[in-house]
Order: structure tokens, then C-alpha cells, then sequence
């Protein structure tokens, strides 16, 4: 118990501190006069501090002491190690390196190290990324070295105390924090290892299952391609997909020997008729170049008729002249007997001129007469040609 001027009245420990003032002296400095200080105000929680009575670290919480709302003193109380360390040194749950531990503002620790068997409060620095993270108020888990340098697996955050600007951080080894999931994660490999092993097993002979009639299947396809069509048909049995591809190969085979017979049979008539083609050719020969001797004779036939057709048309020109001559002299005819009408109308015309006239008249008779005799000959030769034509027509 502090009175109002600072003075130790009262100690429990009955440390060398009793009496002593914390307003002056040795003691003014610690942490015993903050909390003093503060706790005439309030009660107040200050930080671990080295305390030269107790010759260890401290750590103390201070309230005044009220009467009729009136402070006649501070009480001060100073709070054991070993609570705290009971409290941070709680392992159940943290397997064989998880430790949960607090950390100053100055990187020291405010408990003790599970892995050390001496008193690290304010001893032991801990300047870890996660301890930098809690004390800056961040909060978070992550794998950081610790202050033994090993790979941690660490969750971090900054305690909420007043008065206090403390981390706490609760750690495992990362080795046995992952031990449970490596052991998951190998036990999964090597139960992925067996599955896949018969995977494999199975895959392997249910492939050959599938392979070897699709191999038999490619091995008749080129021998078919290469024109062996002796090759034996695939004997499979199956009624899937694989079952329907031979009896498909096997039809074809069937349907390609039917062809390749049916065209040897077309081959054998084609080649009888070919030999009938060529002695047909023969005669057709034969028979043209009696032909040609047919036509050079037809040719020279035809010269002599076209001959004899020139001279024909001659003839019948010059009996077409002598026609028109006729007709000529039959007008003339004509032309006197009017004359001699009209001579003998007028009935005054002497004798002598009409006898001459009658014999111009009977000469020219006589002309006429002869003339139709040519005529007559003329008609003849002309049926001649006619009939010199027909038979050439025939």
C-alpha cells in the first residue's frame, strides 16, 4: 500500500522496498511509481519492468484508495510469473513443439519459452515478421521462422489490454503442423498410386480386348488393300461396335470377291466378242474395198453418163430451136392465109398472082412437111435418150 505522498506504508513480500518512496530515491524510476502515479487517477495495468526489490521482472496493477470519494492512497498489486506462464504455458491441443507465448513493444518476451528452463521474461528477444505484423494490429496465420529459427506455422494478433501494447502468438512446428496432412496427403498418393496401378491393370487387358480385333481387323483390311482376297474373314463374336466392324469387313470380302468374279466373267464375253469384233472387221473390210472397187466403177460409169447427158442436152436444145422455128413459120402461115383471105374477098386479084401464091403456099407446105419429119426424127432420138436414162436409173 502507497499513501498520497508515495511512501511504501505496506508490502505482503516484505521486500526491502517497504518504507521506500516512489515519489524520490531509487524507486522513482520504476514501474512500481507509474503504477502508483497512474492509479491515484484510475486503475492502471503497467508493463513488465526489471524490479530491483523482487530481482526479477515485474509486472504490477495500481486503484486508488477511496474514502468518502476522497484518495488517501494507492494500492498496488504485483502480479506473480507464474500465473501468466500457467496461463501461456496451456499445451493441450499443441501437439509436441506448439507453444502460445507474448511479446513487448521492445520484441521481448512477457512469458516464458516452453522450450527453455529459465525465466525469458524480458530476456529473450523475439523480432519475427509475425510479431512486426501483431504489434503493427494486424492478425493472421502464416509459416515464419521463429525466434529459434525453424519454420513455424504461426497465428498472430495484438492483445487487447489497456495499457498494454502487447502480441500474443500461438506457434507449432510446421514439420508437425503438416505432419497429419502430409500423412493424408502420402497416404493419398499412394492410394492414387494403387488405383492408378490397376487402372493401368485393367485398362491393359481391356485394351488388348478392344486392340487385337481392331488389329486383326487392320491386318485383313491390308491384305484386302494389297488384293489378297483369300485371306481368311475375322471370326469375332461380340455384338458391340468391334463385332460389327468384322462382320462388315467380313461382307465386304464377300461383295469384293462376287465383284471381282462377275468381272472376269465380263472379261471372258468381252474377249469372245472382241475376237467376233475382229472377223467382222475382216469381212467389213473386205466389204468396203469391194465397195471402193464398186464406186471407182460407179465413178467411171458416171463419167460416161455425164457424157452422154451433155450430148443429150445438146439435142434437145437444138430440137428446141427447131420447134421455134415451127412455131415461126407456123405464123407466117397464118399470116398468109389472112393475106389469101383477104384476096380472095376482094375477088378483083388477078389469077396469076393467086397461083403464085398458092405455090409459095405449097412450097411452104412442102417446108413444113419436112419439117415435122425432122421433128419425127428428132421425137425418136429423144425417146432413145429417154430410154438410154432409165436405164441408167435402174
Amino acid at each position: 500500500m502507497i499513501n498520497t505522498e508515495g511512501d511504501i506504508v505496506y508490502t505482503e513480500a516484505k521486500e526491502n522496498d517497504l518504507g521506500q518512496s516512489l515519489s524520490s530515491g531509487q524507486l522513482s524510476n520504476s514501474n512500481l511509481a507509474e503504477a502508483y502515479n497512474k492509479g491515484l487517477d484510475d486503475v492502471t495495468l503497467v508493463d513488465y519492468k526489471y524490479y530491483t526489490p523482487s530481482g526479477e521482472p515485474a509486472i504490477f496493477v495500481s486503484a486508488p484508495i477511496m474514502d468518502n470519494e476522497e484518495v488517501i492512497g494507492v494500492v498496488a498489486l504485483q502480479i506473480s510469473d507464474e500465473a501468466i506462464n500457467d496461463i501461456m504455458g496451456e499445451t493441450t491441443g499443441m501437439g509436441e513443439s506448439g507453444e502460445t507465448y507474448l511479446v513487448g513493444p521492445d520484441m521481448l518476451m512477457r512469458s516464458d519459452s516452453r522450450f527453455s528452463n529459465e525465466n525469458d521474461i524480458l530476456n529473450r528477444e523475439v523480432n519475427t515478421a509475425a510479431v512486426n505484423s501483431a504489434l503493427a494490429g494486424q492478425e493472421g496465420t502464416e509459416i515464419v521462422k521463429d525466434y529459434r529459427g525453424i519454420n513455424v506455422l504461426s497465428s498472430y494478433d495484438k492483445l487487447d489490454i489497456e495499457g498494454l501494447n502487447w502480441a500474443i502468438l500461438a506457434e507449432i512446428d510446421e514439420d508437425e503442423a503438416f505432419a497429419e496432412v502430409a500423412a493424408m496427403t502420402r497416404n493419398t498418393y499412394i492410394q492414387i498410386a494403387i488405383i492408378a496401378l490397376l487402372v493401368i491393370i485393367i485398362a491393359y487387358f481391356f485394351s488388348k480386348k478392344i486392340t487385337n480385333p481392331i488389329l486383326k481387323a487392320v491386318a485383313m483390311a491390308k491384305e484386302i488393300a494389297n488384293g489378297n482376297l483369300s485371306v481368311e474373314k475375322i471370326k469375332i463374336k461380340s455384338k458391340d461396335e468391334i463385332g460389327d466392324l468384322a462382320d462388315a469387313l467380313n461382307d465386304m470380302l464377300d461383295s469384293l470377291k462376287n465383284i471381282i468374279q462377275k468381272v472376269m466373267n465380263i472379261a471372258e464375253n468381252l474377249s469372245a466378242s472382241s475376237e467376233e469384233l475382229s472377223a467382222s472387221g475382216e469381212e467389213v473390210a473386205t466389204a468396203a474395198q469391194q465397195v471402193g472397187e464398186s464406186i471407182q466403177q460407179v465413178a467411171s460409169g458416171a463419167e460416161e453418163q455425164s457424157a452422154q447427158v451433155e450430148e443429150t442436152t445438146s439435142k434437145i436444145n437444138e430440137l428446141i430451136d427447131q420447134i421455134n422455128d415451127v412455131e415461126k413459120m407456123s405464123t407466117e402461115m397464118d399470116e398468109q392465109a389472112d393475106n389469101v383471105m383477104d384476096n380472095i374477098n376482094d375477088g378483083n386479084q388477078s389469077l396469076n398472082n393467086s397461083i403464085e401464091q398458092i405455090e409459095n403456099v405449097k412450097g411452104n407446105a412442102n417446108d413444113v412437111a419436112a419439117t415435122i419429119n425432122n421433128l419425127g426424127d428428132l421425137s425418136n432420138e429423144i425417146g432413145e435418150i429417154v430410154e438410154l436414162i432409165n436405164d441408167i436409173a435402174a
